[in-house]
C-alpha cells in the first residue's frame, strides 16, 4: 500500500478548506511576551503532515510548546484559524499582519473588532509574495543552502514533542527550502470603525432633532429663559447702584457741611485771594437775617504765606 502524495498548496481550491464558522477566545494577551532564542533559531521536524497546509515542513514559532503564549501550542489542523486572543497584542519578536485574504480562508470578525495575525519577524505575512500559494494562511520563510550546514531537531510528534535526533538539513537537488511558522491570531477593538459609527449616529440624531434647519424646542426655551434672566439681572444691578449712590450722597453732604461748625478759610482760586462758604449759623449770629437755602460765598483776603525757598543746584 502506497501513501498518496500530499496535494500541493498551489493546487488547493476553495472547497479544499474547512468552513471556519466557530472560533474560541483563549483569553486576553495584553502583555508583550518574549520567547527563548531557540524559538527562532532552531528548526523542528514535527514528524507529521502540515497542520493545515499540506506537506512536510520544518517549522518554528507557535507550533513549539515553549514558543506559544501560555503553552497553548497548536496540535490540531488550522488551530490558528479557530482560536484567538482578545484583546491581544503580538509578542515582541513578532510582527502584526493582515489575516488571509485567499478565498476560503477569510475570517469574519465580531462587530467592533479587528483581526490581526502575528508572524515572526523573519517570516513573511500570509498574503505576501508566493506564501499565499505555497502555504496558504500561514507565515512563511525560505532557508537557503550555504557553506555552513543547517541542523534541525526531529521530534516524536506534535503532542509530546520529545526530541529524537538532530539531523543535517538536506537540500537534495534544490538550494532553497520552505519553512513555515503558524501564526498567532489576535483581535483588537476597531477604533476607526467605532469612531465612524459614533459620528454617523450623532449626525443622524442631530438631523432627526432639527428638521429643515430649525432649532430644537429645547434650544428655543433655553434662549427665552436666558433673555428673561438677563433683563432681571440688569434691573437688579441698576436698582442697587441707584440706592447706593443716593445713600452715599447724603452721607457725603453731612460730612462736608456739619451744622454749627465753621469751615476754615479756603485757598481755592488763583492769585492772593480765595473764598470760603459761611454757614447758616454765622449769618444768623452776625446779621440776624434768615439764611438762604444754600449758604452764600464770602470772599476774604488770604494771608500772605512765607516764600518758599528753593533748594540749591544740588545733583543727585
Amino acid at each position: 500500500m502506497t501513501t498518496p502524495a500530499p496535494t500541493p498548496a498551489s493546487a488547493l481550491g476553495e472547497g479544499d478548506f474547512p468552513s471556519f464558522t466557530t472560533s474560541t477566545n483563549l483569553g486576553p494577551l495584553t502583555t508583550t511576551l518574549s520567547f527563548a532564542p531557540n524559538c527562532f533559531s532552531n528548526f523542528y521536524d514535527m514528524n507529521i503532515e502540515g497542520l493545515g497546509p499540506p506537506g512536510e515542513f520544518k517549522t518554528q514559532g507557535c507550533c513549539i510548546s515553549s514558543c506559544c503564549p501560555f503553552d497553548n501550542f497548536y496540535t490540531k489542523e488550522w488551530a490558528w484559524m479557530t482560536s484567538y486572543y482578545s484583546p491581544g497584542v503580538c509578542p515582541s519578536d513578532y510582527q502584526s499582519c493582515d489575516p488571509p485574504t485567499r478565498t476560503g480562508l477569510v475570517l469574519t470578525s465580531n462587530p467592533g473588532e479587528k483581526i490581526y495575525f502575528c508572524c515572526p519577524m523573519n517570516y513573511m505575512c500570509p498574503n505576501e509574495g508566493s506564501i499565499d500559494t505555497d502555504i496558504p494562511g500561514a507565515c512563511g520563510s525560505r532557508l537557503y543552502k550555504s557553506s555552513e550546514p543547517a541542523y534541525y531537531t526531529v521530534l516524536d510528534g506534535i503532542t509530546r514533542q520529545i526530541p529524537q535526533a538532530t539531523e543535517i538539513y538536506d537540500f537534495e537537488s534544490s538550494t532553497v527550502d520552505l519553512l513555515i511558522a503558524y501564526p498567532i491570531q489576535i483581535r483588537v477593538p476597531d477604533t476607526a470603525g467605532t469612531a465612524a459609527q459614533t459620528a454617523s449616529g450623532k449626525a443622524s440624531s442631530s438631523q432627526s432633532q432639527s428638521p429643515s434647519g430649525t432649532l430644537p424646542i429645547g434650544a428655543i426655551i433655553g434662549i427665552a429663559f436666558g433673555g428673561v434672566f438677563a433683563v432681571v439681572a440688569i434691573c437688579t444691578i441698576l436698582y442697587f447702584c441707584f440706592k447706593f449712590r443716593k445713600r452715599f450722597g447724603k452721607k457725603r453732604a453731612s460730612q462736608d457741611y456739619p451744622e454749627g461748625e465753621t469751615i476754615q478759610q479756603s485757598t481755592i482760586g488763583s492769585g492772593p485771594y480765595g473764598y470760603a462758604p459761611i454757614l447758616k449759623a454765622e449769618l444768623d449770629a452776625s446779621e440776624g437775617t434768615q439764611s438762604p437755602s444754600y449758604p452764600p460765598k464770602k470772599f476774604v483776603r488770604a494771608p500772605q504765606s512765607t516764600p518758599l525757598e528753593l533748594p540749591g543746584d544740588e545733583h543727585y
